[in-house]
């Protein structure tokens, strides 16, 4: 990235669906990491420091059951933030909210996200930070419900506010937990996808470039007439996060795996090895209908190859070869309709670019 004289560029990182928990025992069912929480999110924020981080972007989802203890867990890491004088923008997800505590998140929160204008209708906020504006949205619809909404008067806010940073001349990112883009897999689109859809048709309007989301876990690029960074989980699969270089003509952005050192190691290593297992053995379970043990091993294997790099975001850089690979093709023709053969073949169709990096000029 090439920087002009004086100019100021800013290193952000930016990830979402912390799943934070203050339970004493978290299920991990789901979340390889859960139970391992607070030596990974402490490595993760000293990484934050050290590193010398201007911004923290949090895309939703980053607390587990939204109790006023989770919430307080988050903030806690927060203010390690605040006390190096690091900027956090974030936006809630649908588990923010699954105890029905929204008043307790802005008393909670806002006092370190130090929003610039607040849309009077939901916990929605813009915040300004040099020549870049961060629209973070409350897309949430309501208690446990995992659909994300915006409500009207929030849309209408989002209109006024969008003019005007753009009359300012700022360069704008979008930021909701619920995605703009919708995948062929997605049986039921309302769950993963932001309502109203013409959402995404106001932002290219305006001159948005970039938005960012959450909720799918793993790391995908989606190029539109606006392009979308799906941000990765710490907690699951290769342990991603972005990395966001900000400067005044470019934004450069870019996967980093995080890696683990210490006595957390081999707690994550053996988490992760359990993990896999359990997919491949629910892989196996359809692929029964092969009876040759060494056809379905490598299968299997091949199937391995496809998800460390849907998680890693790299199926882009892959795609010729799995599609290229008999074994692979047979296990995707055995997995036929299920959600996991949708899946799959979404990603490979959708996978035009790669999903590790992303350039956008100004």
């Amino acid at each position: 990235m090439m920087k002009l004289m004086n100019e100021r560029v800013y290193k952000a990182v930016i990830t979402s669906d912390f799943h934070m928990s203050a339970s004493p025992d978290p299920s991990d069912a789901i979340v390889s990491l859960m139970k391992l929480q607070r030596p990974v999110f402490d490595a993760f924020f000293d990484m934050l420091i050290k590193e010398h981080t201007d911004l923290l972007i949090l895309c939703g989802d980053n607390t587990q059951s939204g109790s006023v203890a989770d919430m307080r867990m988050l903030k806690e890491y927060l203010n390690r933030l605040a006390e190096k004088d690091i900027d956090v923008v974030m936006c809630p997800g649908n588990h923010d909210f699954d105890s029905g505590y929204e008043e307790y998140y802005e008393q909670l929160f806002f006092p370190i996200l130090k929003p610039d204008e607040k849309d009077p209708h939901s916990l929605s906020y813009l915040r300004r930070i040099g020549s870049y504006t961060f629209f973070a949205m409350d897309d949430h619809e309501g208690k446990r419900s995992p659909r994300g909404v915006l409500k009207a008067e929030t849309v209408e806010w989002l209109k006024r506010k969008l003019r005007k940073e753009a009359e300012l001349r700022q360069k704008i990112i979008f930021l909701s937990h619920h995605n703009l883009h919708a995948d062929a897999w997605m049986g039921r689109p309302e769950f993963y996808c932001l309502s109203p859809s013409d959402v995404k048709d106001l932002l290219v309007q305006n001159g948005v470039k970039l938005a960012c989301s959450g909720h799918l876990h793993d790391p995908k690029i989606y190029h539109s007439k606006i392009d979308e960074i799906v941000t990765p989980m710490l907690l699951a699969g290769n342990h991603m996060y972005g990395e966001m270089m900000l400067g005044e003509k470019e934004i450069n952005y870019r996967l980093r795996r995080f890696y683990f050192s210490g006595s957390v190691l081999d707690q994550v290593y053996e988490k992760d090895r359990i993990c896999r297992e359990n997919r491949m053995a629910v892989y196996e379970k359809i692929l029964k209908d092969s009876h040759d043990k060494y056809e379905i091993s490598m299968m299997l294997e091949r199937l391995g190859w496809w998800q460390d790099a849907m998680q890693s975001g790299t199926v882009y850089e892959h795609r010729n070869q799995l599609l290229q690979d008999q074994h692979f093709l047979k296990a995707l023709n055995l997995l036929g309709d299920s959600a996991w053969g949708k899946w799959i073949r979404a990603s490979l169709d959708a996978s035009a670019v790669s999903s590790c990096s992303l350039r956008i000029e100004y």
